[in-house]
């Protein structure tokens, strides 16, 4: 008989203990994919780079896909500067996202042969425009625009010189 009232109770129970939160909606993090630019330094006598020659769009389908359902608090966790080729002088710019500052990078060009990370590196520091713009873009997934800026420090500027610059993000997407 104890046994019918304690199942009785728990049959009773069960719909108030939380029971029903498998159909409540749950939140998947999914990386923000291909927000990258290069921009190649024009050789000879002019030493700076930038706009409007130097930026490139990323359609919206680029970084996300509609597989997800709606998107949610993006997160945007680094931005890496880079830069290729031999040069023996600095280099100093700015990473501009939809012409909203993001970053600012600013050192010799070769400790930026390795990528700089916003994260681990004193040569990037982060511009809270940009981020908040980027944050917009995502979530009304617009398309991105992302220019490098900035110039070098000795002229001649030697031909095969870049800047690479990466914004990486992610999204808590709710299927």
């Amino acid at each position: 008989m104890n046994t019918r009232i304690l199942l009785g109770v728990l049959l009773f129970a069960l719909p108030t203990m939380g029971s029903d939160c498998i159909n409540d909606g749950f939140l998947v993090s999914v990386n923000i994919e291909g927000i990258t630019g290069r921009f190649d330094i024009r050789p000879g006598n002019d030493p700076t780079f930038g706009p409007p020659n130097d930026c490139e769009t990323i359609a919206a389908k680029t970084y996300l896909t509609d597989d997800f359902g709606e998107y949610e608090n993006v997160r945007v966790y680094d931005i890496t500067v880079q830069t290729i080729g031999t040069y023996a002088g600095d280099v100093n710019g700015s990473v501009l996202v939809n012409g909203r500052a993001a970053a600012s990078y600013n050192g010799p060009w070769s400790a930026f042969n390795k990528p700089q990370s916003l994260l681990t590196s004193g040569l990037v520091t982060r511009s809270g425009t940009g981020v908040g713009e980027l944050v917009l873009s995502v979530l009304s997934r617009r398309d991105i625009t992302i220019c490098g800026q900035g110039s070098v420090t000795q002229v001649p500027v030697p031909s095969g010189l870049s800047v690479i610059i990466e914004v990486l993000g992610q999204v808590d997407a709710n299927p």
